[in-house]
């Protein structure tokens, strides 16, 4: 999957206090899942894709994967291409996030963290 990112974004991770893995996920009339994050969550009732932080020790993919998993209940079959990079500030970390449209299979199921 990392193979899908400039070299350019790939040399400068370590520039980063934290690693967003996120995933563009379109269903077969091209509309893309949203999520609506709970108001308990940190940026209450704000819009995004299924997101989420890389581990330490993890790759990745697997973040990916499990964040998908968590957030969804989908179960991520491929990654289809890379699509962005976007850094930004949050809660004092120095953020970037790595986005990748997917193909995933299975219904959604959202998770707590997410009301709609």
């Amino acid at each position: 999957m990392m193979h899908l990112v400039s070299k350019e974004i790939i040399s400068s991770l370590p520039d980063y206090d934290r690693i967003v893995v996120g995933a563009v996920i379109q269903d077969t009339e091209n509309q893309v899942l949203f999520l609506q994050r709970s108001p308990e969550e940190s940026l209450p009732l704000a819009w995004e894709i299924p997101s989420g932080g890389v581990e330490r020790g993890e790759e990745p993919f697997q973040a990916l994967k499990r964040e998908i998993l968590e957030e969804t209940g989908l179960e991520l079959e491929r990654v289809l291409r890379f699509r962005s990079a976007v850094n930004y500030c949050l809660k004092g970390s120095n953020c970037l996030q790595l986005s990748f449209e997917v193909e995933c299979s299975g219904s959604v199921s959202l998770s707590q963290e997410h009301v709609s």
